[in-house]
Protein backbone atom coordinates (compact mmCIF):
# COMPACT_ATOMS: atom_id res chain seq x y z
CA UNK A 1 0.00 0.00 0.00
CA UNK A 2 1.15 3.51 -0.78
CA UNK A 3 0.01 6.21 1.63
CA UNK A 4 0.77 9.85 2.26
CA UNK A 5 2.00 10.76 5.74
CA UNK A 6 -0.18 13.85 6.09
CA UNK A 7 -3.48 13.13 4.37
CA UNK A 8 -4.12 12.40 0.72
CA UNK A 9 -2.02 11.40 -2.27
CA UNK A 10 -2.04 13.28 -5.54
CA UNK A 11 -3.66 11.17 -8.27
CA UNK A 12 -0.55 11.60 -10.47
CA UNK A 13 1.28 9.07 -8.24
CA UNK A 14 -1.25 6.43 -9.33
CA UNK A 15 -0.38 6.81 -13.02
CA UNK A 16 3.34 6.43 -12.24
CA UNK A 17 2.75 3.26 -10.21
CA UNK A 18 0.09 1.63 -12.41
CA UNK A 19 2.20 1.91 -15.56
CA UNK A 20 5.27 0.23 -14.03
CA UNK A 21 6.25 -3.06 -15.70
CA UNK A 22 6.50 -4.96 -12.39
CA UNK A 23 3.01 -3.94 -11.21
CA UNK A 24 0.32 -6.57 -11.78
CA UNK A 25 -2.51 -4.51 -10.26
CA UNK A 26 -2.73 -0.99 -8.84
CA UNK A 27 -6.06 -0.04 -7.28
CA UNK A 28 -6.69 3.60 -6.26
CA UNK A 29 -8.72 4.06 -3.07
CA UNK A 30 -10.27 7.16 -1.50
CA UNK A 31 -11.74 6.97 2.00
CA UNK A 32 -14.08 9.58 3.47
CA UNK A 33 -15.64 9.63 6.92
CA UNK A 34 -19.18 11.01 6.87
CA UNK A 35 -22.61 10.35 8.30
CA UNK A 36 -25.74 9.04 6.66
CA UNK A 37 -29.39 9.69 7.35
CA UNK A 38 -31.68 6.75 6.60
CA UNK A 39 -35.29 6.85 5.50
CA UNK A 40 -36.54 6.38 9.08
CA UNK A 41 -34.52 9.41 10.24
CA UNK A 42 -31.70 7.50 11.93
CA UNK A 43 -28.21 9.04 11.56
CA UNK A 44 -25.10 6.87 11.66
CA UNK A 45 -21.36 7.40 11.17
CA UNK A 46 -20.40 5.92 7.82
CA UNK A 47 -17.01 5.26 6.25
CA UNK A 48 -17.27 5.64 2.47
CA UNK A 49 -14.65 3.97 0.30
CA UNK A 50 -14.19 5.01 -3.31
CA UNK A 51 -12.82 2.21 -5.50
CA UNK A 52 -12.15 1.38 -9.13
CA UNK A 53 -14.49 -1.59 -9.69
CA UNK A 54 -12.27 -2.84 -12.51
CA UNK A 55 -9.26 -3.18 -10.17
CA UNK A 56 -10.58 -3.73 -6.63
CA UNK A 57 -11.63 -7.36 -7.15
CA UNK A 58 -8.00 -8.38 -7.52
CA UNK A 59 -6.74 -6.74 -4.32
CA UNK A 60 -9.76 -6.45 -1.98
CA UNK A 61 -12.64 -8.68 -3.16
CA UNK A 62 -14.74 -7.85 -0.07
CA UNK A 63 -15.08 -4.29 -1.43
CA UNK A 64 -16.40 -5.42 -4.84
CA UNK A 65 -19.88 -3.93 -5.35
CA UNK A 66 -22.70 -6.43 -5.89
CA UNK A 67 -25.65 -4.62 -7.55
CA UNK A 68 -29.23 -5.38 -6.55
CA UNK A 69 -31.18 -7.24 -9.23
CA UNK A 70 -33.55 -4.32 -9.61
CA UNK A 71 -30.59 -1.95 -10.19
CA UNK A 72 -30.85 -2.77 -13.90
CA UNK A 73 -27.70 -2.56 -16.02
CA UNK A 74 -24.83 -3.70 -13.77
CA UNK A 75 -22.26 -1.47 -15.52
CA UNK A 76 -24.39 1.62 -14.98
CA UNK A 77 -24.97 0.72 -11.34
CA UNK A 78 -21.22 0.34 -10.68
CA UNK A 79 -20.25 3.70 -12.16
CA UNK A 80 -23.36 5.81 -11.60
CA UNK A 81 -22.97 9.09 -9.69
CA UNK A 82 -24.68 9.43 -6.30
CA UNK A 83 -24.92 5.63 -6.01
CA UNK A 84 -23.42 3.48 -3.29
CA UNK A 85 -23.18 -0.09 -2.05
CA UNK A 86 -23.56 -0.89 1.67
CA UNK A 87 -21.96 -3.59 3.79
CA UNK A 88 -24.28 -5.75 5.96
CA UNK A 89 -23.87 -3.53 9.05
CA UNK A 90 -24.82 -0.36 7.16
CA UNK A 91 -27.72 -2.10 5.37
CA UNK A 92 -29.12 -3.30 8.69
CA UNK A 93 -29.15 0.26 10.02
CA UNK A 94 -30.03 2.21 6.87
CA UNK A 95 -31.97 -0.15 4.61
CA UNK A 96 -31.82 -0.52 0.81
CA UNK A 97 -33.47 2.69 -0.32
CA UNK A 98 -32.47 6.27 -0.94
CA UNK A 99 -30.60 7.86 1.93
CA UNK A 100 -28.80 11.13 2.54
CA UNK A 101 -25.07 11.65 3.03
CA UNK A 102 -23.48 14.56 4.86
CA UNK A 103 -21.28 16.50 2.42
CA UNK A 104 -19.89 19.61 4.04
CA UNK A 105 -22.80 21.41 5.69
CA UNK A 106 -25.54 19.81 3.61
CA UNK A 107 -27.30 16.47 3.29
CA UNK A 108 -27.36 15.13 -0.27
CA UNK A 109 -29.46 12.19 -1.52
CA UNK A 110 -27.80 8.98 -2.76
CA UNK A 111 -29.29 5.75 -4.05
CA UNK A 112 -28.40 2.36 -2.56
CA UNK A 113 -27.73 0.08 -5.55
CA UNK A 114 -26.49 -3.03 -3.76
CA UNK A 115 -24.03 -4.32 -1.24
CA UNK A 116 -20.48 -5.41 -0.48
CA UNK A 117 -19.41 -8.37 1.62
CA UNK A 118 -16.97 -6.44 3.85
CA UNK A 119 -17.77 -6.93 7.52
CA UNK A 120 -17.21 -4.65 10.46
CA UNK A 121 -18.54 -1.17 11.15
CA UNK A 122 -21.00 0.53 8.76
CA UNK A 123 -19.28 1.01 5.41
CA UNK A 124 -20.32 2.13 1.94
CA UNK A 125 -18.51 1.73 -1.38
CA UNK A 126 -18.81 4.14 -4.32
CA UNK A 127 -17.08 4.50 -7.66
CA UNK A 128 -13.93 6.49 -6.93
CA UNK A 129 -14.71 9.18 -9.53
CA UNK A 130 -18.24 9.58 -8.19
CA UNK A 131 -16.91 9.89 -4.63
CA UNK A 132 -14.34 12.50 -5.68
CA UNK A 133 -17.11 14.52 -7.34
CA UNK A 134 -19.58 14.08 -4.47
CA UNK A 135 -17.14 15.37 -1.82
CA UNK A 136 -15.20 17.78 -4.12
CA UNK A 137 -11.97 15.79 -3.74
CA UNK A 138 -10.94 15.68 -7.40
CA UNK A 139 -7.42 14.38 -7.95
CA UNK A 140 -7.01 13.03 -4.40
CA UNK A 141 -6.49 9.46 -3.15
CA UNK A 142 -6.17 7.99 0.34
CA UNK A 143 -4.00 5.11 -0.75
CA UNK A 144 -3.01 2.90 -3.65
CA UNK A 145 -3.23 -0.87 -3.16
CA UNK A 146 -0.55 -2.55 -5.25
CA UNK A 147 0.06 -6.16 -6.20
CA UNK A 148 3.44 -6.79 -7.86
CA UNK A 149 4.31 -9.41 -10.47
CA UNK A 150 5.50 -12.69 -8.87
CA UNK A 151 9.23 -12.65 -8.15
CA UNK A 152 9.51 -8.85 -8.09
CA UNK A 153 12.08 -7.23 -5.80
CA UNK A 154 9.79 -5.02 -3.69
CA UNK A 155 12.53 -2.59 -2.60
CA UNK A 156 13.86 -2.10 -6.12
CA UNK A 157 10.38 -1.51 -7.53
CA UNK A 158 9.45 1.00 -4.80
CA UNK A 159 12.72 2.88 -5.34
CA UNK A 160 12.13 3.01 -9.10
CA UNK A 161 8.78 4.79 -8.53
CA UNK A 162 10.64 7.81 -7.07
CA UNK A 163 7.76 8.57 -4.74
CA UNK A 164 7.20 12.18 -3.64
CA UNK A 165 8.25 13.30 -0.17
CA UNK A 166 5.84 12.04 2.50
CA UNK A 167 4.56 9.05 0.49
CA UNK A 168 5.50 5.67 1.91
CA UNK A 169 5.10 2.05 0.88
CA UNK A 170 4.05 -0.48 3.50
CA UNK A 171 2.77 -4.01 3.68
CA UNK A 172 -1.04 -4.30 4.01
CA UNK A 173 -2.02 -4.58 7.65
CA UNK A 174 1.10 -2.73 8.91
CA UNK A 175 -1.14 -0.11 10.59
CA UNK A 176 -3.17 -2.83 12.30
CA UNK A 177 0.00 -4.55 13.50
CA UNK A 178 1.43 -1.26 14.83
CA UNK A 179 -1.79 -0.52 16.75
CA UNK A 180 -1.81 -4.07 18.09
CA UNK A 181 1.73 -3.63 19.41
CA UNK A 182 0.79 -0.32 21.05
CA UNK A 183 -2.22 -1.95 22.66
CA UNK A 184 -0.08 -4.86 23.86
CA UNK A 185 2.48 -2.45 25.37
CA UNK A 186 -0.32 -0.58 27.14
CA UNK A 187 -1.70 -3.84 28.59
CA UNK A 188 1.80 -4.87 29.79
CA UNK A 189 2.24 -1.49 31.48
CA UNK A 190 -1.12 -1.85 33.21
CA UNK A 191 -0.19 -5.33 34.39
CA UNK A 192 3.14 -4.08 35.76
CA UNK A 193 1.38 -1.23 37.58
Amino acid sequence: QLRAAGGTLDESVYARVANHAQVAVAAPVLEVQSSALGGAGQRIALKIVGVDALQIMQVAPALMPQPLEEAGDVRNALFAPDTLFLNPSARAQLGDNTLQLQSGMQLRPVQVAGGVSAGGAPLAVMDIGALQDFFALQGQLSRIDVKLQPGSDVRAVVQSWQLPEGVSAQEPGADTERMSMLSRAYRVNLTVL
